[in-house]
């Protein structure tokens, strides 16, 4: 169990690695793509999501919807799985070649170009007439699709749609599905974040059996609001329940506070909200609920010590 827990652990924090590295990228939206395995995809970093997944991390508040993307679908079946196809407008048959084509005006006739060439020059294979002046003798209409099977020649083939579970469609009677397009969430975690993340991670599954570690945990609010909390540990034998935060400035301090405090309240738990080498007045929060742990100019070893000892404060109460 503390294997499968902590290897769940570790899956999350490699999503989350993902987020930060596609976070700083120059282009930092996330698009579903076609993957013939997955169906819908999401590429972050290096890992393929598919949209079950994806839809995790927007519940998680990981993820937001910033637009849509369209894909045809079949209007049977509803399969994204679909090739475009053109087929001759007169037998349907798929068995279509483009050429370059020349019409002789004086007998209206119209074939490839190479059926007019004979010894370098032009002629009519109807009227067997010599083709001399472009836009006089005869018209240069450009590339056209002929029909192998039945001979149609044809400016506009017709556009069809083959599912994969084989069902044929004209284009204009195909439907339209849209998955989200994401951005990585303004509230996303650092690399220092992460990396105590793992060292707590290590550290209370492997001393403490009956212990549950989340992250990150989503927390409702209400029906409609939710929160994201980057560490979520809890004592399966004490219900204890105990939430840590990462908080990088005073004005996100300032949009957290209530929300922390309501969850405190909720959820009967304890909170420790790291902060960073700024000032909160320490009358504003009950300490017995939440604590704040300041870890200005501390390394990640430095970070993981102190909040293990306020953890292990807890846990031993």
């Amino acid at each position: 169990m503390e294997n499968r827990s902590s290897t769940i652990l570790e899956t999350q924090i490699s999503i989350l690695a993902s987020l930060i590295q596609e976070r700083s990228s120059k282009d930092d939206k996330i698009i579903p793509t076609l993957n013939p395995i997955l169906g819908i995809s999401y590429k972050i970093g290096e890992i393929d999501f598919s949209y079950e997944q994806i839809k995790d991390l927007e519940e998680k508040g990981l993820l937001q919807r910033i637009g849509l993307k369209s894909f045809v679908a079949c209007p049977i079946c509803s399969s994204i799985i679909v090739n475009l196809n053109l087929v001759c407008p007169n037998c349907k048959n798929q068995s279509l070649e483009r050429k370059e084509f020349i019409i002789h005006y004086e007998c209206n006739y119209i074939d490839e170009m190479s059926k007019f060439l004979k010894d370098e020059e032009l002629t009519c294979p109807k009227c067997k007439k010599s083709l001399k002046k472009v836009g006089i003798d005869y018209g240069k209409p450009g590339k056209l699709y002929k029909c192998s099977s039945c001979g149609e020649i044809s400016q506009y083939p017709l556009v069809v749609i083959t599912c994969f579970n084989n069902h044929i469609s004209k284009i204009d009677e195909a439907e339209l599905i849209s998955y989200p397009i994401y951005r990585i969430s303004s509230s996303q975690l650092s690399s220092t974040t992460l990396e105590v993340i793992k060292i707590l991670n290590q550290y209370f599954l492997q001393s403490y059996p009956n212990l549950k570690v989340e992250s990150p945990k989503t927390i409702y609010l209400n029906p409609k609001e939710k929160y994201m909390i980057p560490l979520y540990i809890s004592d399966t034998y004490t219900n204890k329940k105990i939430y840590i935060d990462f908080i990088n400035n005073e004005k996100e301090f300032e949009e957290k506070a209530l929300k922390l405090l309501k969850i405190a309240l909720l959820d009967n738990a304890k909170i420790i909200v790291v902060i960073n080498n700024y000032t909160i007045d320490p009358d504003l929060f009950d300490p017995k609920r939440i604590r704040l742990l300041n870890i200005y100019s501390k390394n990640i070893e430095e970070i993981s010590k102190l909040l293990i000892n306020e953890i292990e404060k807890i846990l031993k109460q």
